[in-house]
């Protein structure tokens, strides 16, 4: 197809989603990328235990996952798109608003599990790309996720600003107002899906297969291992990273802007990673990007000091995020469009439970060791093993039709 017919009325309109869809993502991601910014105003003001303020995390988490396999059998049985995205990013502007107004612990325990519908645009999203986008999958997929690091480069500053000024309240009220008021509506009035749905498939190679019929393929546990990895080492990097840096002599304030310029890098990782899938095998960028994460990980082990952490922010940078917008791509081509939500559903959430051990495991390492070297290291083995093991991932004939796909437009 000649690209400059590319961005025809009908593309001019996707590209408005997904500009909205990233805002949504980045928007109601802050629960976690500026979870610093607000918990020591908690901590204080409900005078709360550090474990009690991780406790409600913990409740966005699980309540996400159980939200997000709900949704799953939601899509696969018909349900609107559009009423989907549109009434979970109300759902997590209302859990803003209640923790806004909250008076104690209970009702801010029930703020944050009501932000756990923004657990729901790992599966969503994807199910709306992939019904969406002919061409240009990963790409788009790349472009709305990135909105998870523009969150944290943009919203974390300013929601300082707005505390440092009128308190965490507001800044909550903002948030709020912003999804409720703004994107909510924006999402069931722009957001379509111009396939048919799963019921009206017609059982061609491409709608894939059966959800039984996935869960008896080796395929299937190879990517939920590969997604259990991804989400145990970016637990790992998210929770003990600062920590470990700490622990090595740095200052506080230069390992807060040496994980803000690996947000940026994350940026253009998605981009570039979504934009190479859609032209060469999505397996392939993948194990890339595990295998590049590995070295990086390595790399902060073997070359102590300035060199071994410039080479790590590169490597890792580069890499650590890239695998957010690739699995729901391989998912989409190994399995089909038939029951893609619910294997991505249940790949995700079984993935980021089992991957929740990753950064128990590192603590437990330090405290026995008092040094996080031997947990960097086992970080960077797994990753690279995974990304071995994503290369024997063997080509269905869902990947075959978008290779043969992929060849046309070559052409």
């Amino acid at each position: 197809m000649d690209e400059s017919r590319r961005f025809t009325s009908v593309d001019r309109r996707q590209w408005a989603m997904i500009a909205l869809l990233h805002g949504v993502v980045g928007i109601a991601g802050t629960v976690t990328t500026a979870k610093g910014v607000f918990f020591p105003s908690l901590v204080t003001d409900f005078e709360l235990s550090h474990a009690a303020a991780g406790a409600l995390m913990s409740s966005t988490t699980i309540v996400g996952g159980l939200v997000a396999l709900l949704v799953g059998f939601l899509l696969v049985r018909g349900a609107s798109v559009q009423f989907v995205l549109g009434g979970t990013t109300a759902l997590v502007g209302l859990g803003y608003l209640i923790s806004s107004v909250a008076t104690d612990y209970t009702h801010l325990l029930l703020g944050y599990a009501a932000m756990a519908g923004g657990n729901v645009t790992v599966v969503a999203i994807p199910f709306f790309v992939t019904r969406t986008f002919d061409r240009h999958r990963a790409l788009a997929m790349a472009l709305i996720f990135a909105g998870t690091t523009t969150g944290g480069v943009l919203l974390t500053p300013a929601l300082t600003a707005i505390m440092g000024d009128y308190g965490w309240r507001v800044a909550y009220r903002v948030l709020a107002a912003t999804l409720l008021i703004g994107c909510a509506p924006l999402i069931l009035s722009l957001v379509r899906v111009r396939a048919a749905p799963d019921a009206a498939a017609g059982g061609t190679a491409e709608d894939g297969l059966g959800f039984r019929a996935g869960l008896r393929k080796p395929t299937f546990w190879m990517i939920l291992i590969a997604y259990a990895a991804f989400a145990g080492n970016t637990g790992v990097y998210f929770t003990h990273f600062i920590p470990a840096m700490l622990s090595n002599g740095l200052d506080a304030s230069f390992a807060a802007w040496l994980m803000s310029i690996l947000f940026l890098l994350a940026a253009a990782a998605k981009l570039a990673y979504g934009y190479l899938s859609d032209r060469t095998n999505v397996s392939g960028a993948l194990a890339a990007s595990f295998l590049i994460g590995a070295a990086g990980v390595a790399a902060l082990q073997w070359w102590p000091g300035a060199t071994g952490r410039w080479m790590f922010a590169l490597g890792y940078g580069l890499s650590y995020s890239a695998p957010l917008v690739l699995f729901p791509v391989l998912i989409a081509e190994t399995f089909g469009r038939r029951r893609f939500a619910i294997f991505e559903a249940t790949i995700a959430v079984s993935g980021t439970f089992i991957g929740a051990a990753g950064p128990v495991l590192a603590g437990r390492i330090y405290d026995s060791s008092g040094s996080y070297s031997a947990a960097f290291n086992v970080m960077a083995s797994v990753m690279a093993i995974v990304g071995l093991l994503t290369l024997a991932i063997p080509l269905t004939d869902g990947r075959r039709m978008a290779a043969s796909r992929l060849r046309e437009v070559r052409a």
